[in-house]
């Protein structure tokens, strides 16, 4: 009989795992609700061999050692040492012997544990990587945290499924986890991918332009774009009611617009818009417009496709449409994840 990842959750607290007596504590877990989600879009069961990219506390790791149950396996992948290690002496410490903690690249794959049946992803790499399709068996399952564009916030977390070696996407639903890295950082507060231009400081402000192939090699662009967001020259509330943010998110990637871009200012406003080398306007996560002129033609554009959201009904991302598209980046070949609608 198969336990459920509501039993499983109820029987394992996760302060077992973040706040340990002898191991001490980790600021590096996921929320119940992610995990739970997660979980259960993974459908994992007895016996099956599960791959965990990101070890972090061990929590996950150990409740998913659970639904496999004493005949599966759990190989649970980090980049940081620390990490793996603190992990691995938390699961023999309670006698979880079906899980193994090891420090590498998981979005590299993890050759030696042969094929496996379940993936699940606690990060956002750039794209479904070959090297995790190419691990996992046919009718075998992953969910992983994707981007739609190549922006930062821009993500949906994707239930995917194999057949004949090709990934097909069964279901997206809004959510998000940290960049994938390759090397261990404490940096969480400014993405390390996409990011064009950025301010110092304890609270740093940045924008993201998916025009940047064509800014300047020294990204005047970008750095313009976000002075005239950190200086606004207009400020308004949107007057459409509360912001769902999350419906926005998706949407915005479903305009698949050059000039499309996200930022974060001062650290805590995170915010999606449009910007050209000319003229900048973005929507906030608190429902107020910046541009940088009344009359700027970003902002015209930004109201039209705030219009055509209101007008398909703020719809959820379980609603847009997915579709995986090739990529053979040498860095990272694999498939890239976009949405329309």
């Amino acid at each position: 009989m198969s336990t459920s990842v509501t039993e499983v959750m109820r029987g394992l607290p996760r302060d077992v795992y973040i706040r340990h007596e002898r191991h001490g504590d980790t600021v590096h877990y996921s929320l119940p609700e992610a995990v739970a989600r997660e979980l259960t879009a993974l459908q994992v069961r007895p016996g099956d061999r599960v791959l965990e990219v990101g070890t972090g506390s061990g929590w996950t790791g150990a409740l998913l050692a659970g639904l496999a149950g004493p005949d599966g396996r759990v190989i649970s992948v980090d980049i940081s040492e620390e990490l793996a290690g603190r992990a691995e002496r938390i699961h023999r410490d309670r006698g979880v012997e079906n899980v193994s903690c090891h420090v590498g690249d998981g979005l590299a794959g993890f050759s030696e544990a042969g094929l496996l049946d379940r993936v699940v992803v606690w990060c956002t790499p750039p794209r479904v990587p070959d090297a995790l399709v190419g691990q996992v068996v046919d009718g075998g399952r992953m969910v992983v945290c994707l981007p739609i564009a190549e922006l930062p916030f821009l993500t949906v977390v994707a239930t995917i499924t194999l057949a004949g070696g090709q990934p097909a996407v069964q279901a997206i639903t809004s959510g998000g986890y940290v960049q994938s890295r390759t090397t261990p950082s404490d940096e969480v507060v400014v993405p390390h991918r996409w990011v064009d231009a950025m301010t110092d400081g304890p609270r740093p402000s940045w924008v993201s332009i998916a025009w940047r192939d064509r800014d300047t090699s020294d990204g005047i662009g970008a750095r313009t774009v976000l002075d005239r967001l950190l200086h606004p020259g207009h400020t308004v509330t949107y007057g459409r009611g509360d912001v769902d943010w999350n419906s926005w998110n998706a949407f915005s990637a479903t305009l698949n617009d050059p000039a499309l871009s996200t930022a974060d200012l001062r650290g805590r406003m995170r915010a999606i818009g449009h910007s050209t080398p000319d003229s900048a306007a973005m929507l906030q996560v608190d429902g107020t417009i910046v541009a940088d002129a009344e009359g700027s033609p970003s902002l015209t554009i930004l109201r039209t496709w705030l219009e055509l959201w209101e007008r398909a009904g703020r719809p959820a991302a379980d609603r847009l449409t997915p579709a995986l598209v090739r990529n053979d980046d040498p860095g990272c070949a694999g498939w890239d994840l976009r949405v329309s609608w």
